[in-house]
């Protein structure tokens, strides 16, 4: 299970660096890649705070379930309630987008800070998709399912990587946020 999480991880970290590569040869280093990066990581540091509390509550009363016999209705009632609670979260953060990006994006200059509230828009869904994708990491893990539970990361890279290429000579820097 080492080998393979470790061996994960590394072609994980092969996609990151290509990933962030074909957004640098893409773009180059400007303040829209700037707005790309700050709104990515802001939209996901929210679920990663709150993936180990909720899979340190839900995987013992999963594998307790399994082992039990019983149905897991619970475990999808959970995964459900956090998903719509994301939604909830990920929809404000659009419509407050604005004031996000003036109090914690406030070292953007006031003309560049459409970009950045554009961007929070795009990628607000983001928040939902990544913290169910850890819920489930989580779960896949408790059940001795590694590779599935690390590959996740390397299509995520690779998901933005083809969107880059794709779809930047259309609409620019929104193509990894979309």
């Amino acid at each position: 299970a080492s080998v393979i999480v470790m061996t994960v991880a590394a072609i994980s970290a092969v996609f990151g660096l290509l990933r962030e590569a074909i957004i640098a040869a893409e773009f180059g280093t400007t303040f829209e890649t700037d707005a790309y990066f700050f709104s990515f990581d802001l939209m996901a540091r929210l679920p990663e705070f709150l993936v180990p509390a909720i899979g340190g509550a839900l995987i013992p009363v999963y594998l307790r379930a399994k082992q039990e016999g019983g149905d897991d209705r619970f475990v999808h009632s959970v995964i459900t309630a956090y998903s719509l609670g994301l939604a909830v979260l990920a929809l404000i953060a659009a419509l407050l987008a604005p004031a996000v990006a003036a109090v914690l994006g406030s070292g953007f200059p006031e003309e560049q800070r459409p970009t950045v509230v554009n961007m929070i828009r795009l990628m607000s869904p983001a928040m939902t998709l990544l913290g169910v994708a850890g819920v489930l990491r989580a779960l896949l893990n408790a059940e001795n399912k590694f590779f599935f539970a690390q590959v996740s990361h390397v299509w995520l890279s690779l998901g933005i990587v083809v969107a880059t290429i794709t779809l930047a000579p259309r609409v620019g820097i929104d193509a990894p946020a979309i």
